[in-house]
């Protein structure tokens, strides 16, 4: 009796155990078998055929990742209360007629990653309580006319990674319940609009991968009822017309993996009914001010992997319904709490992936939005300063981030002296955390802005409207500078913690109208005088400081022709105070010579400034004798009065001694004291005698010297007037 209890036990275990091995003990080999959920899952088993149901109701079926090559009528026969069946991942190739009769309950089929190549009607008879029909990643290239016409409940049309090249206009309209399609246009040459024009039931479009740099305008105004438009890796899109998306109701737009440079403001703010926006894995560098003014429904816009470096005051203005924000990987460094002008209630902010530069700037995010960082990838990696570098702000339990007013700086001085018609540049230091904004003011309080536009005009323009461009490292540049450019320039440095100035008196200087007439006179001359320059008078190389060669001319002549100019300019001309320090050297062309003070470097030097080429011109396209006073020290002496006075004491020195050489010859001539008288003698014929001595005589000095016979024959002479 008391082994009953026990015996009582057994007996229900094995009956136990023989009811559940009657239900599922006839699983096929390599699947497994839930009877509750009447699933059937044979994954990843390498089968070739599928295999004969069980003896319960089998509902939903997983044959992923298996080798059946060819689907037969046979394979699915016991089979004919499926609802959902996956065939996904094989191997098939060729779908045989009526291989679905037996499907009539049939609403999911996934037949993505095989190998059909082509479809036909006959294959999809007996599916008419299909909803969802999964084609992607196959190799199917047409659909032609008819094939879906058996799918009349299908409501989801998959066929991205296909390379469909022809798509017939009607092929959607036997689908009077679609509700999404998916495509895949990568070899199609234009985009296919008759193939959904007047699918009246549509209410997502994805089209993936098509080839188009612009999008068609108002491509797709006759879906009514489409809310939702997704126009991924379009690689080469570039350009969205203002009225793509004109008069319709989208509530999700994508545009991501373009090549969108901007924002489409004009054309997304058409969606007043908006709430979810993807520019995602666009080259987009900034987000301009009130990007999405109009878009007050957005919930969540993604804006992460792009270029991003900027997003300006107001960008996200009155999206107070903004629940997430996605700006992660991009170049941001700061996001100044200005770029939101409305409350906002962001549950979810993510940042990850910048160059953040952590400063009192991103302190509100740390302060207000610490409860948005709900995602594991959510993170605020400071990028600057040092000290925080790979800091994890939000880690931190608290931690004050500080700012630091403007600074600046002109590095020229206060006082600055050019001459005119040269180029002026001023530089700008600035300091300041945040990186301060800079404008520079002229004499005539004109406004100078770091405008891209500005840079690129012509020099004409900016001349003419005296605006002048300021550089990418904050230096105003002013070309060609006149007396009107003399005056103050102010330096006016701002961020949100103050404002800055930086002053400097520029004064321009230029030559009277006399001296420009000297200068044109002395290019007269040089003009005529370069045709008395002879060919074998050319130039020797000069190269002793690494400058360019400087050419010399060797007629004497030549050089008092061009010196002569000069000397008329130095009498007009005033020397420097004597307080300045004497420059080393003055500027021809591109070259610097020094100064000298003997009457040979004199020569150099004034032929080195003019430098004739071959036919006879100033080289390098300057004028004849102009000196490039702009390269010059401001307080340097004129290089055509040192010229002027050293050339002038070289011809009072050659006049001295022409005198002293005049002096001495006359004191060594011999002294003949009746040479008077017989000047005055009428001369007389010489006698038989003395012209036989006179021949004598001759024959002697025919051998001497030059000198030697001359005084020789004013010897002869006055002996013979004395005779």
């Amino acid at each position: 009796m008391k082994m009953a209890p026990a015996v009582v036990r057994c007996v229900v275990l094995v009956l136990a155990v023989t009811y559940c091995t009657g239900k599922e003990g006839n699983c096929p080999t390599g699947c497994k078998c839930n009877h509750s959920l009447k699933l059937l899952t044979c994954k990843d088993s390498r089968l070739r055929r599928i295999p004969v149901a069980p003896q319960w109701e089998v509902h939903r079926m997983i044959f992923r990742g298996n080798h059946v090559e060819r689907l037969t009528t046979q394979m699915l026969a016991s089979y004919p209360q499926l609802r959902y069946l996956s065939l996904d991942w094989n191997e098939i190739q060729d779908i045989e007629e009526g291989a679905f009769l037996w499907q009539k309950k049939l609403q999911v089929l996934h037949l993505s990653g095989n190998r059909i190549g082509h479809v036909a009607p006959s294959m999809f008879v007996g599916l008419e309580n299909l909803t969802r029909l999964d084609l992607d990643a196959n190799s199917i290239t047409t659909i032609p006319p008819g094939t879906l016409q058996p799918l009349c409940k299908l409501q989801i049309l998959t066929l991205v990674g296909n390379d469909v090249n022809l798509l017939p206009g009607s092929v959607f309209r036997d689908l009077p319940n679609i509700r999404r399609i998916a495509l895949s246009g990568r070899k199609l040459s234009s985009l296919p609009t008759e193939a959904w024009r007047n699918v009246v039931s549509l209410r997502t479009l994805h089209l993936v991968d098509f080839p188009m740099e612009r999008l068609v305008g108002k491509a797709f105004s006759d879906l009514p009822k489409l809310t939702g438009l997704f126009l991924e890796r379009w690689e080469q899109l570039s350009l969205i017309p203002d009225d793509s998306f004109v008069d319709m109701n989208l509530t999700a737009l994508s545009l991501a993996g373009g090549s969108l440079s901007h924002v489409p403001v004009w054309a997304i703010n058409h969606l007043i009914w908006l709430t979810k926006l993807r520019l995602s894995g666009n080259p987009i560098t900034s987000i301009p001010h009130r990007a999405f003014a109009n878009l007050t429904m957005l919930q969540a816009v993604r804006l992460d992997h792009m270029h991003l470096t900027e997003i300006s005051i107001g960008a996200f203005a009155h999206l107070s319904n903004l629940r997430l924000l996605d700006l992660s990987y991009n170049y941001l460094v700061s996001l100044p709490v200005r770029s939101f002008w409305a409350p906002i209630s962001i549950h979810h902010l993510v940042l990850a992936g910048n160059n953040w530069h952590c400063n009192c700037e991103l302190q509100w995010i740390l302060d207000e939005m610490a409860g948005a960082f709900i995602h594991h990838t959510s993170k605020l990696v400071c990028e600057t300063p040092a000290h925080l570098h790979g800091i994890d702000m939000l880690e931190q339990q608290s931690y004050n981030l500080t700012c630091q007013g403007p600074q600046a700086l002109i590095t020229q001085g206060h006082n600055m002296s050019v001459a005119e018609g040269t180029l002026l540049q001023l530089q700008c230091v600035t300091a300041g955390d945040p990186l301060p904004t800079l404008s520079w003011f002229s004499p005539a309080n004109t406004n100078h802005t770091a405008d891209p536009q500005m840079n690129k005009m012509d020099f004409e323009t900016n001349t003419k409207g005296r605006r002048y461009p300021v550089l990418e490292n904050r230096t105003l540049s002013i070309p060609n500078v006149t007396d009107k450019d003399s005056g103050v320039y102010t330096c006016y440095v701002e961020n949100e913690f103050g404002s800055a100035v930086a002053e400097i008196s520029i004064v321009v200087t230029k030559l009277g109208e006399r001296d420009k007439d000297q200068i044109d006179g002395w290019e007269s001359d040089s003009s005529a005088l370069a045709d008395q320059v002879p060919s074998d008078s050319h130039l020797n190389a000069v190269d002793d400081d690494g400058m360019a060669s400087a050419r010399r001319l060797k007629q004497h002549s030549v050089v008092h022709r061009i010196i002569q100019p000069a000397l008329l300019k130095g009498a007009q001309s005033a020397l420097v105070p004597q307080s300045q320090t004497q420059p080393q050297g003055y500027v021809a062309g591109d070259d610097t010579y020094p100064y000298v003070t003997d009457s040979d470097a004199v020569e150099d030097d004034v032929l080195a400034v003019y430098d004739e080429d071959s036919t006879g011109k100033p080289a390098n396209g300057s004028r004849m004798g102009q000196v490039d006073t702009g390269s010059l020290p401001q307080n340097s002496v004129n290089p055509i009065i040192v010229a002027s006075l050293l050339g002038s004491a070289t011809f009072l020195g050659v006049v001295v001694f022409c005198m002293i050489f005049l002096l001495i010859m006359s004191c060594i001539r011999p002294s003949h004291p009746d040479r008077e008288e017989a000047v005055h003698t009428p001369r007389r014929q010489p006698t038989a005698e003395q012209s036989q001595q006179q021949r004598r005589d001759s024959n002697i000095t025919s051998s001497m010297p030059s000198k030697m016979q001359t005084r020789m024959e004013l010897y002869q002479h006055a002996e013979i007037l004395r005779g």
